[in-house]
């Protein structure tokens, strides 16, 4: 590792893409939505140019002394209280994020996206036109993006941010529907890097390649952060966390020649394996129109809830969600990577962390009916990744795609 000195004002610059077409120099990747009710389009970028800040980058700042500052949710091993750039709180940010466009913004709008793509429509839906919301659009074209240590500073907060950066581009996304593939940045040029061995530009040329970078990529996280940062974690854990005992990590072992390949691809396999999936179907439509008060559990949920459903021989909307929040994000998380061939692979994440809190149960709210049913466990998701869809046949072995495990531990 590089390490500066208390009070030196240390900057890094890095070139982000956000959505420009295939043929652009600054390199093609893929599109961002935003969580407001217009969305952003990022491709090979890096970094947060984001409407809304992921966990991982919100934790880049940290207050200037514990005894100082309260600290926040996120909570370094030393006592450090991480807070984002620009936060409200009383002590400063530790690292100032400095923006520049690169070019000029343009749009493109959901439609355009996805048109002729049923796999990445299904995996982007809720980003489509309603009668109450206006169809999304995305933003394309590039931007810098400094990270720099205010004077009086420890040198390792940088390093903390850069390690967050890292994380954000490999497994991480800015704006909506970032666990389905959207707002995958990626960095595409950095003027230096920060820690030996870690560099944020990939440099894996095939799906192999890149599994191994990010095996040994976060091993050298974990020796970075070293003492002070636990390596024993209660399973499941409470919270998504990237650890060898709470979160597995895949490459899927095809190449794509476009990232809306990829994600078209996986989207259709995805739709296939989920979409009237017996014996949730049957479960949901006898739940939704006969006279019960309780169900089975519903072994899709455990992709994520809320799960609106809509039965066309009816008309009869329902929608399935916990029984005391309005949703529980997805513990798989699917993500194109630009590879240095310039071409696309796919990487999974799984969190097996907690799904829902105890006490918690499933709900279904069809017009003034409402039953329950006991919470799902993960076996659908095992089976997705890496068995055999008896069912449906739309596994991801069923589809024709061998994923490879990141062994990281």
């Amino acid at each position: 590792m590089r390490h500066g000195q208390r009070g030196a004002s240390r900057k890094g610059r890095l070139h982000v893409d956000i959505g420009s077409e295939p043929e652009s120099e600054a390199g093609d990747g893929n599109a961002a939505l935003s969580g407001g009710r217009r969305s952003a389009r990022q491709t090979g970028a890096e970094g947060p140019f984001l409407p809304r800040c992921p966990p991982l980058l919100a934790a880049s700042g940290a207050g200037r002394s514990a005894g100082r500052c309260r600290p926040g949710p996120l909570e370094g091993g030393r006592g450090e209280g991480f807070r984002a750039a620009g936060s409200n709180s009383a002590c400063a940010s530790a690292i100032a994020v400095r923006l520049q466009a690169a070019q000029q913004l343009a749009t493109v709008s959901y439609s355009q996206l996805v048109r002729g793509r049923a796999g990445l429509a299904y995996l982007w839906f809720a980003a489509r036109g309603t009668q109450r919301e206006q169809e999304r659009s995305g933003l394309t074209g590039g931007f810098y993006l400094q990270l720099a240590l205010r004077q009086g500073q420890p040198a390792d907060l940088l390093e903390k941010a850069y390690l967050a950066l890292w994380l954000l581009t490999r497994f991480g996304g800015v704006g909506t529907r970032t666990r389905r593939g959207a707002g995958a940045v990626q960095v595409v040029q950095q003027d230096s890097v920060l820690i030996d061995d870690l560099p944020l530009v990939i440099r894996a040329r095939t799906p192999k390649e890149l599994a191994d970078e990010l095996a040994s990529g976060l091993r050298k996280v974990r020796t970075v952060l070293g003492e002070g940062y636990s390596t024993v974690v209660r399973k499941p854990s409470e919270f998504d966390l990237i650890h060898p005992e709470t979160c597995r990590i895949w490459v899927l072992e095809k190449p794509y020649g476009r990232w809306e390949e990829a994600l078209d691809e996986f989207g259709r396999c995805f739709s296939g394996f989920r979409r009237r999936r017996n014996p949730d179907y049957r479960e949901l439509r006898a739940a939704v129109h006969g006279n019960r008060d309780s169900m089975r559990p519903i072994e899709r949920a455990a992709f994520g809830l809320s799960m609106p459903l809509y039965f066309q021989s009816t008309k009869q909307q329902a929608t399935l969600r916990p029984t005391n929040r309005d949703r529980r994000m997805s513990p798989l998380i699917v993500r194109p990577v630009k590879l240095a061939s310039g071409q696309y692979a796919i990487v999974l994440v799984w969190f097996r962390s907690r799904f829902l809190p105890e006490g918690e149960a499933l709900i279904l709210h069809a017009g003034a009916r409402s039953v329950r049913g006991p919470l799902p466990d993960d076996g659908l998701i095992s089976t997705f990744i890496g068995g055999s869809d008896p069912i449906n046949g739309s596994s991801l072995r069923d589809c024709g795609l061998q994923a490879r495990e990141v062994r990281y531990g």
